[in-house]
């Protein structure tokens, strides 16, 4: 798993963090990550969230920003 977070730079920046703290930090990371990846995945295989997204791609504005105009 790739770490998101630093914790040399947050030891240098706040205090040393002990061991405990430093494995609850990749506990949450971990958690975190696999929360965002069931969140996605809920929302790509959602077929209401699909036709929005269809409705909103489809708007002028969003194909300029988009640079597909």
């Amino acid at each position: 798993m790739k770490k998101w977070t630093n914790y040399t730079g947050l030891k240098r920046q706040l205090r040393e963090i002990t061991e405990e703290e430093t494995n609850r930090l990749e506990e949450l990371t971990e958690k975190n990550v696999r929360i965002i990846n069931e969140v996605v995945e809920a929302l790509q295989n959602d077929e209401e969230v699909e036709r929005w997204m269809e409705v909103i791609k489809s708007r002028e504005w969003v194909k300029k920003i988009e640079g597909e105009e």
